[in-house]
């Protein structure tokens, strides 16, 4: 999944969870476990390891779509800093797998393995608008916070 639906959900989840629970380290905890659950809804993604400079660039701009939308909500709810938090922790699993790329890091190896067991990656015409779908699902649910 893109980087964007994953920080907005990662944000709606974190205030959801603490919202219901009064838990910040509970709710950034399940922003994390959200962006796996993500994976398994169909999606398109660009292949990894990222080689032609076109796709790095429309990752990169992805990425930082997503942290700015983050950083929007959050905007919305200074007193909410789980929102914030949410977002990046929503993305941070996929950060890993960039540091494994890059880095040719080789103990990462096993996670490469564990974050791609579940993906469901499907055609983009397939796959872009179920991203389009939880990232409003999410947009609302913070929107009505």
């Amino acid at each position: 999944m893109l980087e964007t639906p994953h920080a907005v959900v990662g944000g709606a989840v974190a205030a959801a969870v603490t919202g219901a629970t009064g838990s910040i380290p509970l709710g950034i905890a399940a922003a994390f476990a959200s962006h796996f659950v993500c994976d398994t809804i169909p999606h398109w993604n660009p292949k990894a390891p990222l080689k032609r400079r076109g796709v790095v660039a429309f990752v990169s701009a992805d990425f930082i779509l997503g942290f700015s939308a983050t950083a929007f909500f959050a905007g919305q709810f200074p007193d909410r800093p789980e929102i914030w938090l949410g977002g990046l922790f929503g993305m941070v699993p996929d950060m890993i797998m960039g540091i494994r790329y890059v880095f040719r890091v080789r103990w990462l190896k096993p996670y490469e393995w564990f974050h791609s067991r579940y993906h469901i990656e499907v055609a983009p015409r397939y796959g872009i608008p179920t991203q389009i779908v939880a990232i409003a699902l999410a947009a609302w649910y913070l929107a009505s916070l």
